[in-house]
């Protein structure tokens, strides 16, 4: 049973002097650890919700959990699925439905939303009526020249944001194709 300082005639009180130290160093690290130690969250994936979701979303987060996020990138559905997949990201945001070799890593996830695509042919453009087999056979490549819609001569060039592949946009075009 400990009394105090004078319980051990040798070093007692410098043992328990140690002792309190060390718990004081422990304790007041404590304090502070969280900020220096703890790194905030990071988010990766898709550009809809990266750019118009998470800055309000990211905010609300912090001022009530008061945890920081560090980053919040946005390289494309694909590639944030592997990045937290991969253990290199905290979150990620996926806007289009998860494939079947995705769901096969079984990955926890929350539909937050869904997303629409719209495409637009100017007025003065000769096409009209351009249908959604239209549009899967120009984004699939099957259909090649404006003529094959009722336009003039000429290639169809199709052009859509790509910053780092494994763009959601691409994909959703593409399967809804088959």
């Amino acid at each position: 049973m400990i009394h105090g300082p004078r319980a051990h005639k040798k070093g007692g009180v410098v043992m328990f002097k140690r002792f309190l130290i060390c718990m004081l160093g422990v304790l007041t690290m404590g304090s502070f650890l969280p900020g220096v130690c703890w790194a905030g969250l990071t988010y990766e994936g898709s550009t809809t919700i990266g750019e118009n979701i998470m800055p309000d979303a990211v905010k609300a987060f912090e001022s009530k959990t008061e945890i920081k996020f560090d980053k919040v990138g946005g390289l494309g559905s694909g590639k944030g699925f592997k990045a937290v997949m991969a253990g290199e990201v905290d979150l990620a945001g996926v806007s289009r439905p998860l494939d079947a070799d995705e769901k096969k890593l079984k990955p926890y996830y929350q539909t937050i939303g869904y997303d629409a695509v719209a495409i637009y042919v100017n007025e003065k453009n000769a096409v009209k009526g351009l249908t959604k087999e239209h549009l899967k056979g120009i984004f699939t490549g099957k259909i090649k020249n404006w003529k094959e819609v009722g336009g003039k001569p000429a290639e169809i060039v199709v052009i859509t944001e790509i910053k780092a592949g494994g763009r959601a946009t691409i994909k959703e075009f593409k399967d809804h194709a088959r």
